[in-house]
């Protein structure tokens, strides 16, 4: 029961990091698209970006200062001193973090950090070439929560538990009902993401470009 609750917190943290790249493609789409249409590449433009904001909640939750990231929301432990018994942490490690930080750089707050569309300003060359660079990031986010859902089924009681696809999708709805500014690119882009998985193509071959094709 703990081992499959764990997974299942590794698999809700994800899911914003997800959005969060799927905004990063939608971006770099309008950088490309910018680039071919002049030759300056230091031009600026200005797009939202998703930025992680710590925000009062009134729920309990496990949250990490290094990553500055929400791990376990909505926790049950009721004490500061009992931390490390949050299904999140083993061995004073935290599952959820990318780096495993350490039991000790988390606390238990009623905060939690928030996924918010900020306006920020780049210039085409830098935003393109950071992008293209961090591109590997969103295959191994995928294939982490491709793995996790692999264990996540080896430990189900139930045939039905949730695929890699029905991952996704849960995250397209939801994009979709939120309705935030971007979120029918963003949508587009996690449908291709979802069709791509359903075909049984392995991951790592998923190229940027068929992302942003039209």
């Amino acid at each position: 029961m703990v081992a499959r609750h764990r997974l299942q917190i590794q698999l809700k943290a994800l899911e914003s990091s997800i959005m969060e790249q799927a905004q990063r493609i939608v971006n770099y789409k309008i950088a490309k698209e910018l680039e071919h249409s002049t030759e300056k590449t230091d031009q600026s433009f200005s797009k939202k970006v998703y930025v992680y904001k710590h925000q009062h909640t009134g729920r309990t939750s496990i949250n990490c200062r290094s990553c500055k990231r929400t791990c376990h929301g909505g926790c049950w432990v009721p004490l500061d001193v009992l931390t490390w018994t949050c299904e999140s942490i083993v061995d004073g490690k935290c599952t959820v973090c990318e780096n495993n930080c350490s039991i000790k750089d988390h606390d238990r707050e009623k905060y939690e950090y928030m996924l918010t569309l900020e306006k920020r300003v780049f210039t085409v060359a830098e935003f393109v070439k950071s992008f293209e660079e961090s591109f590997l990031e969103f295959l191994k986010t995928i294939n982490k929560v491709n793995v996790l859902i692999k264990e996540l089924a080896s430990k189900a009681l139930r045939p039905d538990v949730l695929s890699t696809q029905g991952y996704i999708e849960h995250i397209i709805k939801e994009n979709n009902e939120e309705k935030q500014e971007d979120y029918e690119p963003r949508g587009k882009v996690l449908t291709k993401v979802r069709d791509y998985i359903d075909k049984g193509d392995l991951i790592w071959n998923l190229k940027l470009s068929h992302l942003i094709k039209k």
